[in-house]
């Protein structure tokens, strides 16, 4: 009897430090996202061309570590992705960007969900989406942001639909600081 009840005593507080642990770690890794992206946006505005040199360190990096995802025996579609991410963040292909960009962050995500079923190490698979996912979904979203897409060189005959990012950053700026008010 004391057995049992230990037994469902400890089950119960595991659940709770499951649930607890996801959420808190959910919250934190969606709220750095978003602290990310709204420095590079800040970064964007006031220095255009370090964010257009970062843009390409990063498409750089991507395309180096996708020439290497052969050699662990994961399938040539991730390479060609990580090349299409090169090329968008060196904004080279110009037409019709922002839906390539969105195209290029839901391939990816699906690519890399499925992917993360197979592979048996919980550190590759949290690096390969961090850096075949995460990364370049946050430089492209800057990039195709109101501010960000004055960055390419499209010209004026190409008017793409952008996001408003810094005014939906705004806005949830204000929502943080009425829900915490600042204390001074």
């Amino acid at each position: 009897m004391a057995r049992t009840k230990l037994n469902f005593a400890t089950k119960l507080f595991n659940f709770i430090i499951l649930v607890a642990g996801g959420s808190f770690t959910t919250i934190f890794a969606v709220a750095g996202i978003l602290c990310s992206i709204s420095a590079l946006i800040a970064i964007s505005i006031e220095n255009r061309i370090f964010f257009q040199r970062l843009c390409r360190f990063v498409g750089i990096v991507i395309c180096i570590f996708g020439f290497l995802l052969p050699f662990r025996h994961i399938s040539l579609f991730a390479t060609a992705l990580c090349c299409w991410w090169a090329l968008l963040l060196f904004q080279t292909i110009k037409q019709y960007q922002f839906y390539q960009g969105m195209a290029a962050i839901a391939l990816s995500l699906i690519f890399w969900s499925n992917n993360a079923r197979h592979e048996n190490s919980l550190a590759q698979n949290v690096a390969d989406f961090v850096l075949f996912v995460v990364l370049p979904s946050v430089f492209m979203l800057v990039c195709l942001s109101r501010t960000g897409n004055l960055l390419g060189d499209t010209g004026s005959h190409s008017k793409q639909p952008v996001i408003p990012l810094e005014a939906w950053f705004a806005k949830l700026g204000n929502l943080v600081k009425t829900i915490i008010p600042p204390t001074n």
